[in-house]
């Protein structure tokens, strides 16, 4: 199943994002990062450093979610979609591959 959240992102202003509370994403496109569930947190994170950072698959692309104290909530905004160095680092994808072949081509 590919299961893109569709949300209206702007450049500006930050967009709440509920995180899905399953890993429902095909491990093609969700490549390096991984889906933690506990009773205090859900959702994708790839690791930075020694850190986690909550990413989410959204209208096909990935972004990196911000933490915002005062509500509670995820954010993000159209600037913080993860670059094409990003995605390959993290080893994430924004759509299915083709199936592979044997075919050798000249």
């Amino acid at each position: 199943m590919l299961a893109t959240l569709r949300l209206d992102i702007g450049n500006e202003a930050w967009s709440i994002v509920a995180r899905r509370p399953e890993n429902d994403l095909l491990e093609e496109i969700t490549g390096g990062c991984r889906f933690v569930k506990n009773k205090y947190e859900w959702g994708y994170v790839v690791n930075e450093g020694t850190s986690q950072i909550a990413v989410e698959y959204i209208n096909d692309k990935w972004y990196y979610l911000e933490y915002e104290r005062q509500t509670g909530s995820f954010i993000t905004k159209e600037n913080l979609a993860l670059t094409e160095t990003q995605l390959r680092k993290h080893r994430l994808s924004c759509q299915r591959r083709p199936p592979e072949t044997n075919i050798l081509t000249p």
